[in-house]
């Protein structure tokens, strides 16, 4: 099976990985194999605050089937002008580092990684943080708040959260929310600037739509109220 090159590019960092020449790579694969290989030698390589200095242009950050990685290095957490963030299919990931250095971040997106029960510390607090995606995360019990800057949230698939935000309170400048499959989710926050709201197969406590003055958009979708 012959391996050809392609240029990743880690903030000013130049790395190549071996990209798989056939049509059906899977996990098994030996060329898929060597891709996980090389994208773990090259974030070790990256530890320690010398080596921050190189991803510090860095923008757009993506970690997808990386099968093999249970924690991340905690500089992800610290670069400053990062702006979108996302996880996918990362399936042994149990931890995400603290993401009070994320400043810049506007849309973070963790898609079925089922292992993670806590979302990163202090995202609640982020000033840019515009969009969030939480899908397939079976363990997360909680999405905290207050989301000051968010405008759009999605959920889906999240089994086990039984509360939006701090005490069940405000929750950010939020204008969009959509939740679907979120079972143990019983009752909303107040969300006074919320203008489109979306639920699809759950039983929600509405109790406190009267209070969204700013709702322009209701769907429900397999809903029993």
């Amino acid at each position: 099976m012959r391996l050809r090159e392609r240029p990743v590019l880690l903030g000013e960092l130049g790395i190549s990985f071996p990209e798989c020449a056939c049509d059906e790579c899977s996990a098994k694969c030996p060329c898929a194999r060597n891709q996980h290989k090389a994208m773990s030698a090259a974030l070790r390589s990256l530890a320690g605050p010398a080596r921050i200095a190189c991803l510090s242009s860095m923008q757009e950050l993506r970690f997808h089937e990386c099968p093999t990685f249970k924690r991340l290095p905690s500089y992800v957490g610290e670069l400053g002008v990062l702006q979108e963030l996302s996880f996918s299919f990362m399936a042994r990931l149990k931890a995400l580092p603290d993401a009070r250095g994320l400043t810049a971040l506007q849309s973070l997106q963790i898609s079925y990684c089922p292992k993670i029960k806590q979302l990163p510390m202090g995202i609640g607090e982020l000033p840019s943080l515009k969009h969030l995606t939480l899908e397939g995360l079976n363990e997360l019990e909680e999405v905290p708040g207050p989301f000051t800057a968010l405008e759009s949230m999605y959920i889906c698939f999240g089994e086990e959260i039984g509360q939006l935000g701090t005490g069940g309170g405000e929750l950010g400048s939020r204008k969009e929310l959509t939740l679907e499959r979120c079972y143990g989710l019983n009752d909303l926050p107040i969300l006074t600037a919320l203008e489109q709201l979306h639920i699809e197969e759950r039983d929600p406590s509405l109790t406190h739509i009267g209070e969204m003055a700013a709702l322009r958009e209701l769907q429900l979708r397999d809903v029993t109220v």
